[in-house]
């Protein structure tokens, strides 16, 4: 489409080429007269291609104008060419009767016979356009009829939708609240679970749990002391991992446990240290027997204190038997508690016949002047908490007869320094 001239009356648009449709380009003056002339064309089926089309379109202000329709060019099929002209109407008698219009009457006459044409022809197409409503309108009214029928189809379906839309409401409330349940237990769960992993990220203590088929099913970092961690998977079996120091009979004792469902407790060396070997029934929250927990408590400063204290025990023993004097122990109650060999010669007696006697039972002393018992001398150390000690004049009986002997009894405390009972040393000085 090319544009050309003033048509600023005729079109809404500006000059130059444009790609819109003509009758939204067209003034809303002229725009439903020139739907009607196109509708015309149409219906009676006459290409305005094929020949010259001249008419009259009145718009709302009382101006006229002339619109023709002729072929553009005939090597370009289908372009048409339109052009707009004003044309004033004029009272008639007037034209007829001021000189000089006289050559314009017959002109007029044919305009005027035109425009009742047009008007004709208009009539003849609103007749169209009506019975064509009325065709579309009964149209529309099946349609409605049909539209009716399927939307009593509907809401006889929406119905269906809203009772079936009520359970599912019902069920719905149900679920939400089998869920609010189920996320609190998750949430318990997963609260218990963090405990437990934090308690055994923790836990410095090596732990295993195996099922009643002896497969892993937890363990702890620690477990590294005794097994490679990165030898250790879930389910594998106790028996098959790659301890560090093989544990004999490991099967046997965790069935038994098991099976018998008691705690078994055996010292075990692994690696450099030694460890209490623990291994307990694990059991479910019905109390039914689902496997064991074996715990290997690090008992190795323990077992090198026992050892040294064993081994110091020894050493003091070689050296109260090596000495000249004898020596006896006794606790806070002036019980004997120990006498070397050299004492059990002085006294003449059997260390049975010692042990676990009062001190003054079997060490009986005498005051040689005054001749009467001197007593438990432990017991006054004891008492005193100081020193007690006698170089003459004291007699010691034995069924071989009396002996002069010199002694000292020291007070002996504990760890917490508090006298747990003392030590005699005495010698024969006859």
């Amino acid at each position: 489409m090319y544009t050309s001239g003033d048509l600023s009356h005729y079109l809404e648009m500006p000059h130059g080429p444009a790609s819109l449709d003509l009758f939204d380009m067209l003034g809303s003056h002229l725009r439903a007269n020139l739907r009607a002339l196109v509708y015309k064309l149409r219906r009676e089926k006459k290409p305005a291609n094929n020949r010259n089309f001249k008419t009259v379109i009145s718009d709302k202000i009382g101006k006229s104008v002339i619109v023709q329709i002729l072929p553009f060019d005939p090597l370009r099929e289908g372009w048409l060419l339109l052009t707009f002209s004003n044309y004033q109407q004029s009272n008639s008698f007037e034209l007829l009767q001021s000189p000089g219009n006289a050559n314009n009457v017959n002109d007029e006459q044919q305009i005027f016979l035109a425009m009742e044409h047009e008007l004709y022809s208009t009539r003849e197409s609103l007749q169209t356009v009506v019975e064509e409503l009325e065709f579309t309108n009964e149209e529309l009214q099946l349609k409605n009829e049909q539209l009716q029928l399927a939307n009593e189809e509907f809401q006889s379906t929406n119905e269906e939708l809203i009772t079936t839309n009520e359970e599912m409401q019902s069920s719905n409330e149900e679920l939400l609240t089998l869920n609010d349940e189920l996320k609190e237990k998750t949430r318990t769960l997963q609260t218990v679970n963090a405990d437990l992993e934090n308690i055994q990220s923790s836990l410095q203590t090596p732990l295993i749990v195996v099922n009643e088929k002896l497969r892993i099913r937890r363990f702890v970092p620690a477990v590294d002391r005794v097994i490679p961690i990165a030898d250790i998977r879930h389910d594998d079996m106790i028996t098959a991992l790659p301890w560090r120091n093989e544990i004999a009979g490991l099967r046997e004792i965790i069935t038994e446990v098991i099976k018998m469902k008691q705690i078994s407790t055996t010292l075990q060396k692994i690696g450099e240290y030694y460890y209490q070997m623990q291994i307990s029934p694990y059991v479910d929250n019905q109390q039914r027997i689902k496997g064991a927990i074996i715990i290997f408590n690090d008992t190795t400063e323990l077992y090198d204190a026992r050892e040294g204290h064993c081994r110091e025990k020894e050493r003091l023993q070689v050296t109260l038997e090596s000495i000249a004097d004898g020596v006896i122990r006794t606790d806070a109650n002036g019980i004997v508690r120990y006498i070397n060999s050299v004492g059990q010669r002085l006294l003449e007696r059997d260390d049975s016949e010692i042990i676990g006697k009062h001190l003054d039972t079997c060490f009986v002393l005498v005051d040689q002047k005054s001749n009467e018992l001197i007593g438990n001398v432990a017991l006054v150390a004891i008492h005193n908490q100081s020193k007690v000690k006698r170089v003459d004049e004291v007699l010691l009986k034995t069924p071989g007869g009396n002996k002069f002997i010199e002694f000292t009894v020291s007070p002996v405390p504990n760890t917490n320094n508090e006298i747990s009972g003392a030590v005699l040393a005495f010698r024969d000085v006859t």
